[in-house]
């Protein structure tokens, strides 16, 4: 990021102090890991101190006592600055981003207890809080650090919600303001938004419109095999990709829940001194080794993990007070009460960058042009996984397994391992998504091959559609893409494009065929299933 005055610069160079110093304290085997690139310790300023992210529990919580008196314009006018007020206290409380598993409907419940019910009188200024805090999300920085905060919308069949979810597409669409950071995820639903009987269908179309034009919203599919078993609006996606669901204390559910501590492994470093020392051995024997060597670094992980739990959870309130104070964990914190009882519900991330490198490495074929390496890859992440959820039962913790989406963390593993491996690299310049087929031409194919992970990434992954590649011109086409996503149990699609090439005054009402198809390849992806 770019220094521009002198605040920033102390805020800079104090919060690379701050990673030292957590880096200096660690024992030195971790420290080392870290440093050399084997791993990367998420947020290491907050490591121990606080943690990653949250979903806010608003509703329940919510000081309606506060408001009652209030005229309806004070109520929505204060309504939406109370919102700003503590997600920007939160924000300063923890390392990464807030999200709102339902905030079309959470506003609509909120204003409807309030006694605003009348949407044709109060329509306008709803719209216009609303227009105003999507300009506060995207412009909100918080020392120096930009955060992530989404807006999970869809559901709501209350007027005023529908209104909130048309006001966001809508903007989001014509894109006054330059509105490019705040994360929107459209929750599409069978019997809600999905089909044209559907009460929310048409508010479904605006949001296939606007992705169209803007490559905004993402789509959390809620009748998917895994998120059909969990009630819609209580699940939610937070940091664009990231789904906190699997709670081995109490019922699956994103809300009042937060990841705690954030560990990525570098999968190509593992393969390439496997090949670098054991070249002589047989793809099986290398996958052999590939998989000690995994749970060998696991084992740190769990270890670093472990220790900043540990001492995250024996703090009192007092050490988060914002968090406290509002009560937007699933349960309460109580003065002086040790907060574990709380914070448990929260997750343990176990990332990865660079599968799809690693299986290459190993054994010198792409994984999604040779069915024998799709199986190779299959095995290896049922093991990972199984290896993390052994992890959950043996301590008691929600450990999860996710693919890291971040570029950074990609790039600062490869030169690292470029300074290491130089003839191996030289046609890269930074890992791979990890399961996204960037090569596939055909988008039926496609999908299909990727489907296969999602069982095992319990803590989301995103499937992203390029729009030009796949002549995708139409709303039909985002609703066509979207119902084959949903049959092959996608949770999560994002499409994205150069926006350049979009008509944004496209008529809704246009009927055009199904998307256009290639030619498909000649593997046999269904054999994977066999």
């Amino acid at each position: 990021m770019e220094i521009n005055n002198y605040i920033d610069n102390i805020i800079e160079k104090g919060t690379l102090a701050v990673i030292d110093d957590a880096l200096n304290n660690l024992q030195s085997e971790w420290s080392i890991l870290h440093k050399s690139g084997y791993i990367h310790i998420h947020n290491l300023e907050s490591y121990s101190i606080s943690y990653n992210n949250l979903i806010l529990s608003l509703v329940d919580n919510f000081p309606y006592h506060i408001f009652h008196t209030y005229s309806k314009t004070r109520k929505i006018i204060s309504i939406f600055e109370y919102i700003k007020d503590i997600t920007n206290k939160i924000l300063h409380e923890i390392s990464d981003g807030v999200s709102f598993a339902n905030f079309d409907d959470d506003i609509a419940t909120i204003l409807t207890r309030l006694n605003i019910t009348n949407l044709k009188q109060e329509q306008e200024l709803i719209s216009e809080c609303v227009c105003e805090f999507l300009i506060w999300c995207n412009e909100n920085t918080i020392i120096n650090k930009t955060y992530d905060i989404t807006l999970n919308i869809g559901l709501s069949i209350n007027p005023i919600g529908q209104n909130i979810a048309k006001t966001l597409l809508t903007e989001t669409l014509n894109n006054n303001f330059g509105i490019k950071k705040t994360n929107i995820v459209f929750k599409v639903k069978n019997g809600i938004n999905k089909n044209k009987e559907d009460a929310n269908y048409n508010i479904y179309r605006l949001a296939n419109k606007a992705t169209l034009s803007t490559s905004s919203p993402y789509y959390l599919l809620c009748d998917t095999e895994f998120n059909s078993q969990i009630e819609p609006k209580e699940i939610s996606i937070v940091n664009k990709t990231m789904k906190i669901s699997d709670n081995i204390f109490t019922k699956k559910s994103s809300i009042g829940r937060g990841n705690l501590i954030y560990t990525t492994i570098n999968m190509p470093r593992i393969a390439f001194e496997i090949e670098e020392y054991n070249d002589k051995l047989d793809i099986e024997n290398k996958i052999n080794a590939f998989k000690a060597k995994w749970q060998n670094m696991v084992e740190s992980v769990k270890d670093i993990s472990i220790n900043g739990y540990d001492k995250l959870v024996a703090k009192l309130p007092k050490n988060l007070p914002n968090t406290s104070a509002h009560n937007l964990w699933k349960e309460l914190f109580y003065e002086n009460e040790d907060i574990e009882s709380i914070l448990k519900h929260g997750t343990i991330a176990i990332g990865f960058v660079g599968f799809y490198d690693a299986i290459e490495i190993l054994t010198k074929k792409d994984m999604y042009k040779d069915n024998d390496t799709l199986k190779i890859a299959l095995d290896l992440i049922k093991f990972m996984k199984e290896l993390v959820d052994q992890l959950s039962k043996e301590y008691i913790i929600n450990f999860v397994l996710i693919p890291t989406e971040n570029n950074e963390i990609s790039k600062r593993f490869f030169h690292l391992d470029n300074q290491i491996f130089k003839n191996k690299l030289s046609n890269k310049k930074y890992y791979k998504n990890d399961f996204n087929s960037k090569t596939e031409k055909n988008i039926e194919n496609k999908l299909l091959k990727e489907s296969i992970f999602y069982k095992y990434l319990n803590a989301g992954f995103i499937t992203s559609i390029e729009i030009e590649k796949y002549n995708i011109n139409k709303i039909e086409n985002i609703q066509s893409i979207i119902d084959k996503a949903t049959s092959n149990d996608i949770d999560l699609l994002e499409f994205i494009s150069s926006p350049k090439n979009i008509d944004n005054k496209l008529d809704e009402n246009d009927i055009v065929d199904d998307f256009q198809k290639t030619d498909n390849e000649e593997d046999n992806i269904n054999s994977i299933f066999k």
